[in-house]
């Protein structure tokens, strides 16, 4: 048998029985308050619109439930009518049915009438609820359009951003490139400068050996062109000296002579007493003929000694001189010899007279001896020209070394700012480089917070996405509570009717009830 239940107290509600839309249950980490505000809106307008389908599907359920109870009492109502017929005794059942009718059509009046009212209000309020979401979803929607279109600007300049990125690494790899390949050239310039300057260096210290050695050589030519120079005042004042004697000896010659001629004249025409005059004075002459023989030999002595410090070219300048002092000295033991036989005869003035010859022939030939001492000492001064000329050459070679050496120190100096120059472009190229790594660095750091602001921007439009998909599940949830909306307001409407049936059938009911309880007690009377 169906017990029935009292009114105002309801079963526990059978959510697996009814047909509900799970609600979400998501949790979302937002950056922004109003995002949170209106999450926290849905979550409210779901529990709400949860509430107003768990109420509604809880009415139904009970007026599910007394319309089965209604109908089961009705059943009986009916049994119990035929079953007081055939046993005559309905009295007392016909009163407990029709008290137990009227109960039942007052408490099921309330309750219809409750439950119009409940529903009246709740559909007002849902629909408040429904126009505030529509109008959330209408500003969600446009918040999104707006978010939309700044995620496509974000994404615009977040591909700018590669673009340029991309750029930069393109340009920084060659630079890069460019960099090393000037680093290498100066690499190679450099090891070129140095070998060229260890090859000035190498040739430098040369020139300076052959500098020296010129050096030496000039100062020894230049030292022998002082001992020459020397020589040749020697020369030239042996000369003077052999000319002065020469002249002295012509004198003396002419001097001779005329005595000679003299004594001839004298020797015709005197005795013997003249003649030993004569021979005293001849004496006396040869007197001074050894003084001036003596003089002679310390002159020639000097000039050998002279003669010894000339080169070796004169050495046949000394053996001729040599020659000539022998020839001195026979002259000498000749006129000697001429003197003392001048004493015995007369033909000692013949003997005298062909030794004057023969000192005349000996004066031609000291004059001959004096000739090949002039060539000897012009030889001896070409000799000399030939040793100045050679002098200037060698000046000249030490010059030409000199500009030499200069071109190659300004070539070195030149060498020395190229590398000065290299120095600098080397270290401005490591500049560079450390700048570049710098600014690669900073890129690099640029580069990375750039990355991480794309991290954030896609973590952004994930919590957007999920946003999106919330707000998506959401509209379906909407949708299907609106199609669940229209299918109670549906059913409302065929619940009504179905109550209007109810009603009629039961008016109907009671209507045949009062006509067989009439005819029930017509039948008793």
């Amino acid at each position: 048998m169906a017990t029935s239940f009292p009114v105002g107290v309801y079963p526990p509600f059978n959510s697996r029985s009814t047909r509900t839309f799970p609600t979400t249950s998501r949790k979302s980490e937002t950056h922004d308050t109003s995002v949170k505000k209106r999450v926290l809106n849905s979550k409210t307008t779901k529990e709400a619109s949860d509430d107003y389908i768990r109420n509604l599907q809880q009415q139904i359920y009970l007026l599910e439930l007394e319309t089965r109870y209604l109908r089961s009492s009705k059943a009986r109502g009916e049994c119990g009518n035929l079953n007081g017929r055939n046993e005559n005794g309905g009295n007392s059942a016909t009163a407990e049915f029709e008290s137990m009718i009227n109960n039942n059509s007052s408490s099921l009046n309330d309750v219809l009438n409750g439950l119009k009212y409940k529903y009246v209000e709740l559909q007002e309020k849902n629909k408040q609820d429904l126009k505030k979401l529509k109008d959330e979803t209408d500003r969600i929607k446009g918040e999104n359009a707006k978010k939309d279109m700044e995620l496509g600007k974000k994404n615009e300049e977040i591909d700018m951003l590669r673009n340029e990125i991309n750029l930069l690494k393109e340009h920084n790899i060659d630079e890069k490139k460019d960099l090393s390949n000037e680093n290498i050239d100066l690499k190679k310039k450099l090891e070129n400068i140095n070998s060229e300057v260890s090859r000035s260096d190498l040739s430098y210290k040369r020139i300076l050996k052959e500098k020296e050695e010129i050096l030496n050589t000039l100062n020894t030519l230049r030292m022998e062109y002082s001992s020459a120079n020397e020589k040749c005042e020697d020369l030239a004042n042996i000369n003077e000296h052999l000319k002065q004697k020469i002249t002295d000896l012509e004198k003396e010659i002419e001097d001779l002579k005329e005595k000679n001629l003299e004594q001839a004249n004298i020797i015709s025409n005197i005795d013997l007493d003249a003649r030993q005059l004569l021979i005293d004075s001849i004496q006396k002459e040869k007197i001074k003929l050894m003084a001036n023989m003596k003089k002679l030999e310390v002159a020639y002595a000097e000039e050998k000694q002279l003669r010894d410090k000339v080169i070796n070219d004169r050495d046949k300048i000394i053996e001729e001189n040599v020659s000539l002092n022998n020839q001195i000295e026979e002259l000498k033991r000749k006129l000697e010899s001429d003197i003392k036989k001048g004493d015995e005869s007369f033909n000692q003035r013949r003997i005298a007279m062909q030794s004057v010859e023969k000192m005349q022939k000996q004066v031609d030939k000291y004059k001959d001896e004096v000739d090949t001492l002039k060539i000897a000492n012009d030889t001896k001064e070409k000799r000399i020209m030939e040793l100045k000329e050679k002098l200037s050459n060698q000046e000249n070679t030490v010059n030409k070394v000199l500009e030499s050496k200069a071109v190659y120190e300004d070539t070195i100096s030149e060498i020395k700012s190229r590398l000065n120059k290299a120095e600098e472009q080397l270290t401005k190229a490591s500049n560079d480089k450390i700048n570049l790594q710098n600014e690669n660095e900073t890129l690099k750091k640029s580069i990375n917070h750039q990355r991480n602001e794309v991290n954030r921007l896609n973590k952004d439009l994930d919590t957007v996405h999920k946003k999106l998909k919330e707000y998506k599940n959401d509209r379906n949830a909407n949708k299907e509570i609106k199609q669940l909306i229209d299918q109670i307001e549906s059913s409302g409407d065929n619940y009504i009717r179905l109550m209007r049936s109810v009603k009629s059938c039961l008016d109907k009911t009671k209507d045949e009830s009062m006509s067989s309880i009439d005819i029930f007690l017509n039948s008793n009377d």
